[in-house]
């Protein structure tokens, strides 16, 4: 079963890349936003709950500083990416911040950060 929960949340953290880079991506305004809006924010939802089952798993609280970290920085990612889609251009600093919350949050989820 762990096995089977880290695949999921690997293929979700996928489609969220996949949903970010097609958010921000230079196309069709329209194209922009079903990728966000079909993609992304589903498989974000999905990154969060297979996140969760495997931090009940490693026996980890909610209270690390990692994870409460990663969670900021994927919701400030994501929100960063839905104020993106809503111009007919995405603004720079709404891309770029998208992107860079997306990053900062999978590193914080690989690296793992304790305080010292």
């Amino acid at each position: 079963m762990p096995k089977l929960i880290l695949l999921c949340k690997l293929l979700s953290c996928l489609a969220l890349a996949a949903g970010t880079w097609g958010g921000v991506a230079p196309s069709a305004h329209a194209d922009r936003q079903r990728a966000v809006y079909r993609l992304a924010t589903p498989a974000f939802f999905f990154t969060w709950l297979f996140g969760y089952a495997m931090m009940k798993q490693g026996g980890y609280s909610m209270g690390a500083p990692w994870i409460s970290a990663s969670l900021l920085t994927s919701l400030l990612s994501l929100l960063a990416l839905t104020r993106a889609v809503e111009q007919d251009r995405p603004a720079p600093i709404s891309s770029a911040l998208a992107v860079v919350g997306l990053a900062a949050t999978v590193a914080l989820m690989v690296f793992r950060p304790e305080p010292a």
